[in-house]
């Protein structure tokens, strides 16, 4: 569609041309999305896999098109000949020790999965890539059939960048790739204490109080913060409860900076001591001069903040008022003027 030239010059004729090309396109883009489905359920049922992460405790290991093995593909590798397909492996035994006794944690002992993230990351145990343990990774320990050595496929449908949508189980593919890690049995009594409910579920209350915690520790939030954070759920988790990101912060008393000032959060003393600043260097304070200034976020932040750029500037000890404000320009054009007055040079007389 993109490709093929059209006369697009605003004719009747073009615009039936035009719909006509995306039509097409979209058709195409329909044919190839069923094609791409149909190779990736077969390729499932050979147990290859088909993309997405891999849990703890397991190893991708890539393979010719003939099954002649080649070697364990590390973080971040891909494999380098499309004929080449990538299979399940078990990951070293100290990795698989560490899997079953989060299962031994969860299930004999009783404990929650976030006291199971807590006491990994206080023993120094780390996570897949080196990271810290967290909520949603362990619950990919115990949730993942692949502990039991079946590679499930299918399970979702994303077609066409539509919603996600929950696949029925009919139409899961499930293969077995590898001896199991965890006894099936075992597996499935996880399975239950899941469904009946002795999962600690998230409570928005006790989310926030972690939430103002990482706040207190950090003195600013943000998704990486939150993700690499041993004691809060993921940055997704509070997305689903709270709408968004930008809510749970405010739910925990932090005022996100626009666009462009991310990078830094700037507290209420900081943008008026930054006011106060520039005030002391230049004799007044404009929006102007807030806007230049590279130590200070933009003067849209100072609205958000306090109501209107005016109202930072009382607090900050200024002139508010329209009166007060002409006053203060009235006092700063005459201190100019004498200024340049005195820097005038006096003629020389004969």
């Amino acid at each position: 569609y993109c490709g093929e030239p059209f006369d697009n010059d605003g004719s009747m004729v073009a615009s039936i041309v035009k719909n006509l090309k995306r039509v097409m396109a979209a058709e195409y883009s329909r044919e190839l999305s069923a094609k791409i489905y149909r190779a990736q359920i077969q390729q499932a049922c050979l147990g290859f896999k088909q993309g997405g992460p891999v849990p703890y405790g397991i190893r991708r290991f890539l393979v010719s098109h003939d099954g002649t093995p080649r070697l364990f593909l590390g973080p971040g590798d891909r494999k380098g000949l499309k004929s080449d397909r990538v299979v399940f492996m078990p990951g070293p035994d100290e990795e698989l020790k560490i899997v079953r006794r989060i299962f031994r944690m969860f299930l004999a002992q009783k404990q929650s999965i976030a006291n199971i993230a807590k006491t990994l990351n206080d023993e120094k145990i780390p996570s897949t890539d080196g990271d810290l343990w967290r909520w949603g990774r362990v619950k990919g320990v115990l949730r993942n059939e692949l502990m039991t050595g079946y590679y499930v496929f299918n399970r979702t449908n994303h077609k066409m960048k539509n919603p996600v949508r929950r696949n029925p189980p009919d139409l899961w593919v499930r293969t077995r790739v590898m001896e199991p890690i965890i006894e099936p049995k075992t597996f499935a009594r996880v399975q239950r204490e899941f469904s009946l409910g002795r999962v600690f579920a998230l409570r928005d209350p006790d989310m926030i109080r972690n939430l103002k915690c990482l706040l207190r520790e950090k003195k600013k939030l943000s998704q990486a913060i939150i993700n690499n954070c041993p004691y809060t759920p993921s940055a997704h988790a509070y997305w689903v409860h709270f709408g968004s990101l930008q809510a749970a912060y405010k739910a925990a008393g932090f005022i996100c900076p626009p666009t462009g000032q991310r990078g830094k959060y700037y507290s209420d003393d900081d943008l008026l001591d930054g006011i106060r600043r520039l005030h002391a260097k230049f004799g007044y304070i404009t929006i102007a001069l807030i806007d230049k200034d590279r130590h200070l976020p933009n003067h849209k932040l100072f609205i958000k903040r306090f109501g209107s750029v005016v109202n930072a500037y009382g607090l900050a000890g200024f002139p508010t008022t329209t009166s007060e404000s002409i006053s203060a320009a009235r006092q700063r054009t005459a201190a100019r003027r004498r200024n340049a007055h005195a820097a005038r040079p006096t003629a020389s007389s004969e």
